[in-house]
């Protein structure tokens, strides 16, 4: 059954899940800001546990970590249709803009912060900060989710 699902502006490519997001992710770093206008709203997932549909070409470039980052944009309406970086192999984040549905997900994780707009503010979802990527605890986060679906 196809819990969560949703695809680019123009609609030319779609994705589909059963699962709900392993984290849910707001970004404050400034390569977010500039790829996307603003900041990041992410949800990650297992990259097995999406199924894609439809074409996409590739924008390659250093996230915020100074590590590899991929993004796959629609060819059509250049929508940021997923991303896949090399901190994270095995999993994609898919921005939360994307999703038909996004009002049911709240980010509860914020990255650098160290880089955040003066006058953003926590509405109360936000469990756990952190100046910087905040890497290695987002991974912990992560494989005791993954653990939890069995």
């Amino acid at each position: 059954m196809i819990r969560n699902e949703g695809g680019c502006h123009c609609q030319q490519f779609r994705f589909y899940t059963e699962f709900d997001p392993l984290l849910i992710v707001q970004c404050s770093c400034q390569s977010c800001r500039k790829l996307l206008g603003s900041i990041n709203f992410g949800t990650l997932f297992g990259e097995d546990e999406v199924t894609f549909k439809g074409e996409t070409k590739t924008y390659k470039y250093l996230g915020g970590s100074g590590l590899p980052m991929v993004n796959y944009n629609c060819p059509n309406c250049s929508s940021i249709c997923y991303r896949k970086g090399e901190a994270f192999e095995g999993l994609v984040g898919i921005p939360l803009g994307a999703y038909d549905n996004p009002q049911k997900f709240e980010p509860n994780i914020e990255i650098w912060t160290s880089q955040k707009l003066p006058w953003l503010r926590d509405n109360g979802c936000i469990k756990e900060s952190f100046e910087d990527s905040g890497l290695m605890q987002r991974i912990e986060a992560m494989m005791v989710n993954m653990d939890q679906r069995g």
